[in-house]
């Protein structure tokens, strides 16, 4: 009797065993869920326009860019425009452009996401168009869905910590 019992148990421990593995097996052939292409997408874009100007942009440009924007960086680019993205850029007549490269969504909730923004970053300083500078540039764009959606709410710089 005690060797059937015996038996019986390495039996059971055996199917446990396969069971586990099997289930580990599946789950390792799984495809990873794929991020939130839209979230990413959106930030790339409102990036973009944010800091993309020029002097003497049409009104229509700079409505395009609020559309994009939201809470307290919308509020503050209504009233101050690009120098919200570069500090006296309208008195300087600074011309930026920004070529997004890529884009990645780190962090994302129903209602808000955090998508790391890579870019190439040309810059003009008034007339001085024979030396622009440019850069690469790495940004946080902190992503807050409004009525279903994705609109920029907070730009920071990625800095070392």
């Amino acid at each position: 009797m005690t060797r059937r019992r015996v038996c019986g148990a390495i039996g059971t421990c055996a199917v446990i065993i396969a069971v586990v593995f099997g289930i580990l097996a599946v789950n390792a052939h799984r495809e990873p869920a794929s991020p939130d292409a839209a979230t990413a997408q959106a930030a790339a874009s409102a990036v973009g326009k944010l800091m993309t100007f020029a002097p003497g942009d049409p009104p229509e440009g700079r409505a395009a860019v609020q559309a994009s924007l939201t809470g307290a960086l919308g509020a503050d680019y209504a009233l101050r425009g690009p120098d919200v993205v570069f500090p006296s850029a309208v008195a300087s007549k600074v011309t930026m452009t920004v070529d997004v490269t890529d884009a990645a969504t780190v962090d994302h909730s129903e209602r808000s996401a955090r998508v790391l923004v890579f870019a190439q970053q040309t810059v003009i300083v008034g007339d001085h168009t024979d030396s622009p500078a440019q850069v690469g540039v790495a940004r946080w764009a902190w992503m807050t869905r409004v009525e279903g959606h994705w609109l920029l709410a907070r730009l920071t710089p990625v800095s070392p910590q």
